[in-house]
Order: structure tokens, then sequence, then C-alpha cells
């Protein structure tokens, strides 16, 4: 049978569960559709000068599958967020519908579609799907899950095997973090295969990985580059025994109980008793992979999966953060099976079905009901922030967000204490400084103004937005050489804003250098 009948045939096989699990993912995400731009979509997206442009598309080729789609949406529905949030949304639907695939193929179907539902509607899923940028997880996510898929049924079919490994491409073009398929795939022979017939398929894949992997290895440098600027984290290598227990235990205890879910995990700082806590759950994690490897191989694999989905997270290099939901998209399956698991054995036997039907139905719902919930904090950025700070009232970057809000909303005393707050927590968050000088300006508080985006460059020279504003401000306070000497340097720093040489013009004219501005207005004009 080719792979088209085989579809086919199983789709119609199972029509009503799939049209039930596309159901669910509707409800839950559908109020999402016209929420704003969020955080990084805003310069990612809505003020990216080349969003049309496709060659720009591949500036980074270990993403460039999103930035090409997110280049064709612009070129359909321009700076509408409805299509890019749409897009996540039917990747999530078509991960949930190969899960329930997969999860049949290696269990009872009831059992795989209880793990497609709760996948359906888990609250964790929300940062990779109604966030825009988030969609990174869901649409690597989905290649990926699709490529494990067609391996498990590929069975010397040919066809099969080349769609899985073309679908494993379509996942590393959107995210390196697919590279961990080929390990994924090892620990399923290991646990239901056969390693010795299928070590030279497996090769195939983990060639693809390690080559891939030497290419995001040169990218490294860059990434923790782009923490220093963006985020302003000093680069240091994390230790290992701290860092993998609470971030394992954090998603286990987000994804039993759903409260406190946060854009930004800050709250990571535990007593000693805490912490022995979180380790001890970590070791009870990987002991019952152990044995469940001996007695229950479904049971194994999935918690397994659990582990290895998070490997590319789980660095001690300072490339991610230590928790962050959109990291534990793909794992979030894994868990749903194992708990569906429990859910099945009461579903078989009869005079627990019921009882079993029950608590299933009562789980869902609830999961459900808190997704419609949490989706409620992302309609703007300012039910986003103001959400985080209850979760995260410890991080440098909400704190600045809530600065900005506050600005926006003419408050300008509030958010002054905001960025104070912000730069107390990270004393060089350049941009927290800057924004704060901001708020100074805008009260004609120059002195204070002039302090904070002299500091915001001391930490951050390349902020050419502060060196624009002290020139502004040194041009109303009639220091015109001081305006100049700041604007050049802007100018330096961006030589392709047209407004600051307009602004320098105007400089020129006041110091009487009539001349020189001539020139420059002859340059432009051409």
């Amino acid at each position: 049978m080719n792979p088209t009948d085989f579809q086919k045939k199983w789709i119609s096989k199972h029509w009503k569960q799939i049209c039930f699990l596309i159901l669910l993912v509707v409800i839950c995400y559908i109020q999402t559709l016209p929420y704003a731009f969020l955080s990084d979509d805003i310069s990612v997206i809505q003020n990216n000068p080349y969003i049309g442009d496709f060659g720009s598309a591949f500036v980074r080729p270990q993403s460039a599958l999103r930035s090409l789609l997110y280049t064709s949406i612009h070129t359909i529905s321009g700076a509408s967020p409805i299509l890019y949030r749409l897009s996540n949304i039917l990747f999530h639907m078509g991960s949930v519908i190969v899960v329930f695939a997969t999860v049949s193929l290696l269990a009872p179907e009831i059992l795989a579609f209880f793990t497609a539902s709760f996948f359906a509607v888990h609250p964790l899923a929300i940062e990779s799907v109604t966030w825009i940028s988030g969609g990174t997880y869901s649409q690597y996510g989905f290649f990926m899950l699709t490529s494990f898929f067609f391996y498990i049924v590929a069975r010397g079919n040919k066809q099969r095997l080349l769609l899985s490994i073309l679908f494993f491409g379509l996942s590393l073009w959107s995210s390196e973090k697919a590279a961990i398929l080929p390990l994924i795939i090892l620990w399923y022979e290991l646990c239901f295969g056969n390693l010795k017939d299928s070590y030279k398929k497996i090769s195939g894949y983990m060639s693809i990985s390690f080559f891939y992997g030497l290419f995001y290895i040169f990218q490294i440098k860059q990434r923790i580059s782009i923490l220093e600027t963006n985020f302003y984290e000093k680069p240091q290598v994390l230790n290992s025994f701290y860092q993998i227990p609470i971030a394992l235990s954090t998603y286990l205890s987000l994804f039993f109980v759903p409260v406190g879910l946060s854009f930004y995990h800050t709250e990571l700082s535990f007593s000693a008793i805490e912490f022995i806590i979180r380790l001890i759950s970590t070791i009870g994690l990987f002991t019952l992979i152990i044995y469940a490897y001996k007695k229950q191989k479904f049971i194994a694999f999935w918690l397994g999966f659990f582990a290895i989905s998070l490997f590319p997270t789980l660095t001690p290099l300072p490339v991610a953060w230590v928790v962050a939901e959109r990291y534990v998209y793909v794992g979030i399956v894994s868990l749903c099976a194992f708990i569906s698991w429990f859910f099945y054995n009461g579903y078989k036997n009869e005079n627990t079905k019921i009882i079993a039907v029950g608590f299933f139905g009562i789980l869902l719902t609830f999961f459900l009901a808190v997704s419609i919930l949490r989706n409620n904090d992302w309609k703007d950025q300012d039910a986003l922030w103001i959400a985080t700070a209850v979760t995260s009232p410890n991080s440098p970057q909400n704190h600045n967000n809530l600065g900005d809000l506050y600005a926006r909303r003419a408050d300008l005393d509030r958010a002054i204490i905001e960025f104070k707050r912000a730069t107390e927590l990270n004393p060089n968050y350049g941009d927290a400084f800057h924004n704060l000088a901001n708020t100074y300006q805008q009260k004609q508080d120059y002195k204070n103004a002039l302090k904070y985006y002299q500091k915001a460059i001391s930490i951050n020279p390349n902020l050419w937005q502060s060196y624009q504003n002290m020139a502004r401000i040194y041009f109303l306070i009639q220091r015109y050489s001081d305006a100049e000497e700041a604007i050049r340097i802007a100018i330096k720093i961006n030589p392709q804003d047209i407004n600051l040489y307009k602004g320098l013009i105007s400089i020129l004219l006041k110091e009487k250098k009539n001349e020189e501005a001539q020139l420059l207005i002859n340059k432009l004009s051409k």
C-alpha cells in the first residue's frame, strides 16, 4: 500500500475521533486568532522592514522555514496577526492527529485517543500555539512527530521511509531542536523494535543530525551574543546538577498542576530542602524509566521520550533559559501518554470503565478550562505583562515591559518605578536604563534623562536610540555641538535611518553650518 492510500484508509476509519480532536483544538484556540502581536512578534514581524523579502528568510538557515512562512503570510495578509496565529493552530492540530495515529501503533486506540485529547487542550502548549513566535515549537514538533510516525510504519516500505526523512529535514529546517529525533528512534527500537535490524536506518538519521549539529555549533557564539545584546544575560556555564532537576521537576509540576504558568520563569531559587525534593523527583523519574523498561515498555518509552525531548535545552552552555514552557511542547505528548495509560487500565475493566471515562472527561474539561482562561492573558501585551507580574515578580524583563505599559498609559511615575526595579534586578540591563531615560525625558527632567542615556550606552554602546534622544535633548537646551556629536555617533551605528540625517541637518542649521547642511540635503534628495 502506498503512503497516500495508507493515509486515506486510516483517516476514513478514524474520522469521528479526528473530528472530535479538531473540535477540541478549535474550542481551545479559536478565541486567540485576533489577538495582538506580542513580544518578539513585534520586532520579527510587525516592525521588520524585511518581512516581505524572501531572500532575507535565509539569513538564519537553521530557522529558514519559519522565516519563509512569515514572508508568505505577510505577502497574503500584510500586518494582520490572524494568519500567523492560524498557522500555529494548524500545526498544533496536525500534531494532535499525528499523536493519535502514532500512539495507536504502540497501544490500543482508546489509549491513543485519550493521549491526543489531553495533548489537544493542555495549558502547557499555549506558549507554542497562541504566541506567534512560539510557533517555532509547534511547527518543528509537527514535522518531527510526523517523521517519527512514518519511521514506525515504514517496515521496509521505502516510500514511507523517504517521507520520514523528508519530514525530519523539514523539522530541522524549522528548529535545530529536532536533532534529537534519532535518539527517540533509537529509544523506540530499544523498547519495541529490533536494534540489530534497524541500526543502518538509524545511522542515516544520526548522520543527518551529526552534520546539522556541526553547523549549529558554529551558531552558538551568535546565540550567546544575542542573549548578551538583547537580553543582557552574562554568559555563564550552568551547573547541570542544579539545572536538570530544576527544569525537569518544574515541567512535571506544571503538567500535573498547571498553575503558575508564566512567560518568564524566573522564580527558580530554592531552599536546600526544596532542591532535595526536586532532585529526588528527578531521580525517581529515571528510576521509573529503568523499572518500567523491564515491566512496562509503553511507560518506559514515553517517559524516556519526555527526557530526550528536553535534551537540547538542558545543555550547560548559556544558549537557553533554564525553564520555558515552549521547550516542553513535544514532551507534553509523553506525559499525556503516561496519564492516559492509567485511564486506559481503568477503562478496560468493566467494573471501572464508567469511572475511568468520567474522570477522563473531568480532567479533559479541567485542562480545557485552564487553557481558555490562560489564553486570555495573551490577548495583548498589557494583559500578558500584568499576568506575568503575578507569577514572575523577579523578572527584570517583565518589569521593563511593565514600565513600557505604564508609560503608554501616561503614568510616568509608576513607569519609573518599574524601570528602576528592572535595573535593580539586572544592573547590566541597557534597554531598561534607556527606557528609564525616555520616561524622564517625557517628564522634561533632562538632567536625569541624560544621566540614564549615558548609563545605557555605557552598557550597550550600540544603542543608537540613546544617542539620538541625547541629541534631541541637547538640541532643546541649545547645546548644539553636543547634539551634533551624539547624532553623528547614532548615524555611525545606524547609517540606514534617514531620520537621523534629518536631525543632523536641523542641528547644522542651528550651528550656522549652512553649507554642510545643504550638501547633506542634496545628498538625501538624490
